[in-house]
């Protein structure tokens, strides 16, 4: 999990550190960088469910496994920076087009 961690940190960076990325290039960090956090999250849930059938030093166990992914998951920030990486498209596709669907909810928009 902590490789995770890892690559939503080079993700941010990569999207940070060339302002000039083409846009195919931002989209394609930015959809790899949602799928990471939503792996994140899947296994935050996965670890709850394993808490509810846990007894013991095993429950115990797993909810302090649990507070530490959640803790590295919001030191991540990844919400903002889904949000930033998001508006970023935006702005360059009403930039070149004239319109964006980045915010129509739909998950095919990357």
């Amino acid at each position: 999990m902590t490789n995770k961690f890892q690559l939503l940190k080079e993700l941010s960076l990569r999207a940070q550190k060339n302002s000039e990325i083409p846009l195919d290039g931002l989209k394609k960090i930015t959809k790899e960088y949602m799928d990471t956090y939503n792996e994140l999250v899947e296994s935050i849930w996965a670890l709850q469910a394993e808490i509810e059938r846990s007894e013991g030093s095993e429950k115990k166990q797993l909810t302090k496994q649990l507070s530490n992914v959640q803790t590295q998951l919001e030191e991540c920030n990844s919400r903002i920076e889904i949000d930033l990486l998001l508006e970023r498209i935006k702005a360059i596709e009403i930039k070149e087009t004239g319109s964006s669907k980045i915010g129509s909810n739909s998950p095919y928009i990357l």
